[in-house]
C-alpha cells in the first residue's frame, strides 16, 4: 500500500481526466479535491455523474457531464428506498452503456471510477484498453465501505452478480473482488482517500492494489464567518 507522499499525477504533460461519481456516501468531497488538485497540476478534468450533482461541481468550475442512459433509468425507476439506490446507482446497468460511450467521445488519458459504482466498474473491467488507464476511487477506508461479510454485501451482492453475469463477467465472492482488475499496477490503482491507521482491515489489504492518498480536502475560499464556541454545564 503506497502512501500519499507522492503527487496524484506524476505526468509533466497535461492529461485529460474523466471522473465517474454519484450523489452519496461522501464520495463527492474527495472527488472535488482530486479534480482541483489535478487542475492545479495543469491537467484537464471532467466529471460524469447524476443531474442532482450538476450544480455542486459547476459552482466549483469543474466541467460536468450527465450520464444520459443512467439519468433515463433514474427518471423511469419506480423503486424506492434502498432498492432505488441499488437499481439506479450501485448496480445500474445503464452505466455499462454510459461509460464506454463517454470514454469514446471524451477520449480521456485517465479514468477514475468511484468504488461503489459497480456498473461503471464492470464497464471498465470488460474493456482491456480502459483498464490500462483507470483508477478506482475508494472514497473512505476499504474496511469501512464494503468489508467482506458486511452490510453492503448483504444489500448489493446479488444485484452486483446479476449485473456482472449479464455483462459476461464472472460473479464475485466479495465486493472487494470488483476492484481486482486494478491490481499490480506500478502506481497502485485503487486510490484510498484516507490513511491506513483508520482502517481495522488494513493488514488484509493487497499491497499491489491500494494507494493511500488521504486525506483529500476540498480547496475552499477563506471564510469570514464568525465561529462562536459555547459550553453548557449543569450541576448534577
Amino acid at each position: 500500500m503506497q502512501s500519499s507522499d507522492q503527487p496524484l499525477s506524476t505526468s509533466r504533460a497535461p492529461l485529460r481526466y474523466l471522473i465517474f461519481t454519484w450523489d452519496g456516501a461522501g464520495n463527492q468531497p474527495p472527488a472535488i479535491a482530486i479534480a482541483q488538485q489535478l487542475t492545479k497540476q495543469g491537467h484537464s478534468v471532467s466529471v460524469a455523474g447524476y443531474d442532482s450533482q450538476r450544480s455542486r461541481f459547476q459552482k466549483r468550475g469543474i466541467r460536468f457531464i450527465q450520464l444520459e442512459q443512467t439519468h433515463a433509468t433514474v427518471v423511469e425507476s419506480r423503486s424506492t428506498g434502498l432498492d432505488r439506490l441499488i437499481d439506479t446507482t450501485w448496480c445500474c446497468r445503464a452505466q455499462l452503456m454510459d461509460v464506454p460511450t463517454l470514454v469514446e467521445r471524451e477520449k480521456p488519458d485517465r479514468i477514475i471510477v468511484d468504488c461503489m459504482m459497480y456498473g461503471a466498474l464492470a464497464a471498465v473491467e470488460k474493456n482491456p484498453e480502459m483498464t490500462k488507464i483507470s483508477y478506482i476511487l475508494v472514497h473512505t477506508i476499504p474496511g469501512g465501505i464494503s468489508a467482506p461479510g458486511g452490510q453492503l454485501e448483504s444489500w448489493a451482492m446479488h444485484s452486483v452478480n446479476e449485473m456482472r453475469v449479464a455483462a459476461a463477467l464472472e460473479p464475485v465472492k466479495e465486493l472487494w473482488d470488483t476492484w481486482k482488475w486494478a491490481e499490480g499496477r506500478p502506481m497502485g490503482r485503487a486510490l484510498v482517500t484516507s490513511v491506513p491507521e483508520l482502517d481495522p482491515l488494513a493488514p488484509r489489504l493487497n499491497h499491489f492494489l491500494y494507494r493511500w492518498i488521504g486525506p483529500q480536502v476540498e480547496n475552499v475560499p477563506p471564510s469570514h464567518s464568525l465561529l462562536v464556541s459555547t459550553i453548557f454545564y449543569t450541576d448534577g
